[in-house]
C-alpha cells in the first residue's frame, strides 16, 4: 500500500527478517526491480546472503555508532584488504564484515574468554573508524552536492492516478472480504433462516378478512429483520481498519473519497444478493401473487430499505469511534422509526409535533412500497361470519376509503348457503354471502374487498411505489453522504 502513492524514497527495516532464503530472494528481487524503475530504496538487513549481498549497489558500516565504510559494494573487500583485514576465499563477504565489525563484552556476560579473543576488540573497531576518515569516502560524504536553492525546483513526481488507487483499494477490501467468510456466511444464514422463518408462519395466507392483517403484519417482519441485519453489518467491520485508514491517508497515499467509494462498492455485491434472497424466499413461501412486476418492485423495496440501514449503521461508525457506544444509539434511532412505520400507528393518525420524525422514518416508506406491490390486483372474500349485518333504516356511507355503520352487528349463522363465484376458490361455497345480500331487513356487507381498500385503511394511497422508491434511495444517499463526511473530517496524527 504504501507504492501507492509513487513515492521516490523508500525506508525499509530489515524487509527479509524472519523469511526463508527463497522469500528473502524474492523481496529484495522486487526491491532492486523498484530502484531500476528510478526509486531510491534504503533498507537495513539481517544476515544477508552472498547473493543478496551482491543485490546493494552502496553499502554503509557503522560500528561503535560511527561509520566505518560508505561506498560501493565492489569496492568494500579490496579497501578492508588495504587496512590489513582480508576476506578468505569461498566466504560470504557479509559474513566477514559481521565478523570484523562485532565488538566482544566488556564485561562477564554470555561470551565466554575464548570466543572474545577471536572477535574484534574496541581498538580494532576505532582503528577502522579512524582509516575509514582519511578516505577519499569520507571526504565525499563530509562534501555532499549542495542542495537547490528552492524547494520547488525538486519536480513534484506525481501519484498514482484515482484508477490505479481505486482498483488497489476495492482488490484489498474485496480480498479482506474473502478472507472472512464466516461474516458473509452469518449474514446469508440469518437472511436464509429469517426468511423461512416468515415464510412458515405466513404460509400460504388466504384471501379472507384476518389475511389482510397477517399480510401486513408478514410485510413489516420482513422489512424490520433486513434492516436490523443490514445496520450490524458495518459496527464491527469498519471500526477494524479505521486505523488503517488513518495511518495510510497520513501518508498520503489516497483520498478519502477513493477509500469510501471502493470500500462501499466491495461490499455492494453481499448487501444486494441478501435481501434479494430474503425477497425471493419469503415472496413464495408467503404466496402474495404470480405477477412478476409487483414481484421485482418487492425485491427492489427489500434492497432499499437494507442498503438504507447499511448506510445508517456506517455512517454511525465513522462518527462514533466506541463500538459499544455504536450499539446502543442503533435501537434510539431505529425504535422511532419503527414506531411510524404505518405498522403500530396509522400515517393519518400521527400527532403534528411528531410529523417531522414520520416524514425521515425511512421504514414508512418501505412499508408504503411493500404494500402496495403485494397488495396491488388483490381481491379479498368474506367468510359468512366475517360479514357486518346493516339494517334498513340505518344510516350508511361507502366509498373507497370510509365506511359508517350504525346499529350493526355479527352474523354468526352458517345456516345461510349462497355462493359468491368470485370467492370460490378462496372458500368453502358453504360459507360465503355475496356482498350486498339482503338477510330480512338486513344488508350483509364485506369491509374490503381489494388491495386499493388496504392501501386506503392504511393510509398509504397517497403516493406511488416510485416515489416511495425515490425517497428510499435519496435517503441512501444522504446517508452515504453523512459517512463519508465522518470519514473525511477524521485524520490520522
Amino acid at each position: 500500500m504504501e507504492l501507492i502513492t509513487n513515492p521516490k524514497l523508500i525506508f525499509l527495516d530489515e524487509p527479509t527478517s524472519g523469511l526463508d532464503s527463497f522469500a528473502a530472494k524474492t523481496v529484495m528481487d522486487s526491491l532492486r526491480t523498484l530502484a531500476f524503475m528510478g526509486r531510491t530504496i534504503i533498507c537495513s538487513i539481517h544476515q544477508p546472503s552472498a547473493e543478496i549481498y551482491r543485490m546493494f549497489d552502496q553499502l554503509v558500516l557503522l560500528g561503535e555508532g560511527q561509520t566505518v565504510y560508505f561506498g560501493s559494494i565492489e569496492q568494500c573487500i579490496p579497501y578492508f584488504s588495504t587496512v590489513g583485514l582480508h576476506c578468505p576465499p569461498y566466504r560470504n563477504p557479509a559474513d566477514f564484515l559481521m565478523q570484523i565489525l562485532y565488538v566482544a563484552p566488556t564485561e562477564d556476560g554470555d561470551h565466554n574468554e575464548e570466543l572474545a579473543l577471536k572477535n574484534t576488540s574496541n581498538d580494532q573497531v576505532k582503528t577502522m573508524i579512524k582509516s575509514f576518515k582519511k578516505t577519499e569516502f569520507h571526504q565525499r560524504a563530509l562534501n555532499p552536492p549542495e542542495p537547490p536553492s528552492k524547494i520547488s525546483d525538486f519536480k513534484k513526481d506525481k501519484t498514482a492516478n484515482s484508477f490505479t488507487q481505486f482498483g488497489l483499494l476495492f482488490t484489498r477490501s474485496w480480498l479482506g472480504l474473502m478472507r472472512e467468510p464466516m461474516q458473509a456466511r452469518a449474514r446469508f444464514m440469518q437472511a436464509a433462516f429469517l426468511a423461512i422463518f416468515a415464510g412458515l408462519i405466513y404460509l400460504r395466507l388466504g384471501y379472507d378478512q384476518t389475511s389482510i392483517q397477517d399480510r401486513f403484519s408478514a410485510i413489516f417482519f420482513i422489512m424490520v429483520s433486513t434492516a436490523f441485519g443490514g445496520i450490524n453489518a458495518p459496527t464491527y467491520l469498519f471500526p477494524a481498519e479505521r486505523s488503517v485508514y488513518l495511518r495510510e491517508r497520513a501518508s498520503g497515499m489516497y483520498t478519502p473519497h477513493i477509500y469510501f467509494l471502493a470500500r462501499s462498492l466491495s461490499e455492494l455485491p453481499i448487501n444486494v444478493i441478501v435481501p434479494v434472497l430474503t425477497g425471493v424466499v419469503s415472496w413464495w413461501l408467503i404466496g402474495w401473487s404470480n405477477d412478476i412486476p409487483n414481484f421485482i418492485y418487492f425485491l427492489i423495496i427489500v434492497t432499499l430499505c437494507t442498503n438504507v440501514a447499511v448506510s445508517l449503521g456506517l455512517s454511525m461508525s465513522c462518527w462514533i469511534h466506541d463500538v459499544a457506544l455504536v450499539v446502543r444509539v442503533q435501537p434510539m434511532i431505529l425504535l422511532p422509526f419503527m414506531l411510524f412505520s404505518g405498522f403500530f400507528l396509522n400515517v393519518d393518525s400521527v400527532r403534528p409535533y411528531f410529523l417531522w420524525l414520520e416524514k425521515i422514518s425511512f421504514f414508512k416508506y418501505s412499508m408504503s412500497a411493500a404494500t402496495k406491490a403485494c397488495f396491488a390486483k388483490q381481491t379479498f372474500c368474506c367468510d359468512f361470519r366475517e360479514q357486518f349485518r346493516i339494517l334498513e333504516n340505518s344510516t350508511t356511507f361507502l366509498d373507497n376509503t370510509t365506511m359508517l355503520l350504525n346499529n350493526f352487528t355479527m352474523v354468526l349463522n352458517n345456516s345461510l348457503s349462497i355462493a359468491d363465484q368470485s370467492c370460490n376458490k378462496y372458500f368453502n361455497k358453504t360459507t360465503l354471502v355475496p356482498n350486498g345480500t339482503m338477510y330480512g331487513n338486513q344488508t350483509l356487507i364485506c369491509p374490503i374487498l381489494d388491495g386499493e381498500q388496504v392501501l386506503q385503511v392504511y393510509s398509504f394511497a397517497k403516493s406511488t411505489i416510485f416515489i416511495d422508491c425515490m425517497i428510499l434511495l435519496g435517503m441512501l444517499l444522504f446517508f452515504q453522504f453523512l459517512a463519508y463526511l465522518g470519514l473525511a473530517l477524521k485524520r490520522g496524527k
